[in-house]
């Protein structure tokens, strides 16, 4: 997957959502975390889930079509607590921190 990946797929949605990232030395203390506290093997296919929050749910569920068109599998659309709306969805893959970084930003 591209740089700005989700980015690009939401950009022409966008309107008031907020998009956050991590740094890329934060996503390598989390793998080391997870291979090291966790005692996970990131050199398998993990699932990685990712989350979107938008005032919109139509907007939501138009993007989470477009992401599964990309292999991703959504897991729940809802409403939260504080009147917005919260995509999650999934993938499958081995990732490194240099993939998971590149894919988010």
């Amino acid at each position: 997957m591209s740089i700005n990946f989700f980015k690009q797929l939401f950009k022409k949605e966008q309107s008031h959502t907020k998009i956050f990232s991590i740094s890329l030395p934060n996503l390598q203390a989390a793998f080391n975390r997870m291979e090291h506290e966790a005692g996970w093997d990131t050199n398998n296919a993990l699932y990685w889930g990712y989350y979107f929050l938008d005032q919109s749910d139509d907007k939501l569920e138009r993007f989470g079509k477009k992401l599964k068109e990309k292999g991703f599998k959504t897991v729940e659309l809802r409403k939260t607590d504080n009147e917005l709306f919260l995509l999650h969805v999934e993938e499958k893959v081995v990732h490194t921190p240099e993939t998971l970084f590149k894919q988010c930003h």
